[in-house]
């Protein structure tokens, strides 16, 4: 990974979705009597469960890309490659970094 210099959009070409990543968040609970001694909860209980997830947002997504036009067509004369991995950041960063020649 390198950082390159800002292209315009019109220079790359995004072909496909290869892969996302996101988080999932597991709570275990543990139930007390007023006293603070362990409760006995049946595990058959839907209103007190032991463990709880819930799916979060996708963080990342991975898109297979390459560069065209002018500066695919530079890169190409050179004998380089012109593909591209782009990993692309949500949650406010708003950082896309690229993986060239994948």
């Amino acid at each position: 990974t390198r950082e390159v210099q800002l292209t315009p959009p019109e220079d790359v070409l995004l072909r496909r979705l290869i892969a996302q990543a996101s988080f999932t968040a597991i709570t275990t609970w543990n139930y007390k009597t007023e006293d603070g001694s362990d409760a006995k909860v049946s595990p058959l209980d839907v209103n007190s469960p032991r463990r709880t997830q819930q799916q979060g947002n996708v963080l990342i997504r991975y898109l297979q890309g390459e560069y065209v036009g002018v500066k695919g067509a530079q890169i190409r004369s050179r004998g380089g490659e012109a593909g591209m991995v782009v990993r692309e950041f949500s949650g406010g960063g708003g950082v896309i970094e690229l993986d060239e020649a994948a």
